[in-house]
């Protein structure tokens, strides 16, 4: 029977990825990508 893909890679014409806005240059990007980040259940 063929029906929805259940393929999610797959990518809506009019529903783009937010990937898609988000410029991998920008400053506060490569800050992230630099920053480790250590959680704990204690934090809040």
């Amino acid at each position: 029977m063929l029906g929805k893909s259940t393929n999610q890679s797959q990518r809506d014409l009019f529903r783009p990825l937010l990937s898609d806005f988000i410029s991998m240059k920008h400053g506060l990007v490569r800050l992230v990508n630099q920053t480790s980040y250590v959680f704990s259940k204690n934090t809040v």
